[in-house]
């Protein structure tokens, strides 16, 4: 139905959750930075805000699960389908695997 690519950035390098930095995430076995959730939701969003703006908005109830990380400048892919009214959107990295 829909897709939406983007780069996904860190902006929480200097957070005190040290795990979006790359040294920290490297010595937990990340290969980088990981992206916060939040914006990773952000992404997330951006499709059915883009088809139903304000109804979605107002009236949605969302279910989220973060599977993998997304890491910092990265492209991500999401895609969204509907059956009836239920929306699903999904997050995979460059290489197919499902992030969210």
């Amino acid at each position: 139905m829909n897709d939406y690519k983007v780069v996904a950035r860190n902006f929480s390098e200097s957070s005190e959750n040290k795990i979006h930095s790359d040294e920290i995430a490297r010595k937990f076995g990340f290969r980088g930075a990981l992206v916060p959730g939040v914006a990773v939701y952000g992404h997330l969003a951006h499709l059915p805000v883009r088809e139903f703006a304000e109804t979605w908005l107002a009236h949605s109830v969302d279910n989220l699960r973060l599977i993998k990380p997304a890491y910092h400048d990265e492209q991500i892919n999401l895609s969204m389908t509907s059956v009836d009214d239920l929306h699903t959107v999904t997050c995979h990295d460059r290489d197919g695997l499902l992030l969210a």
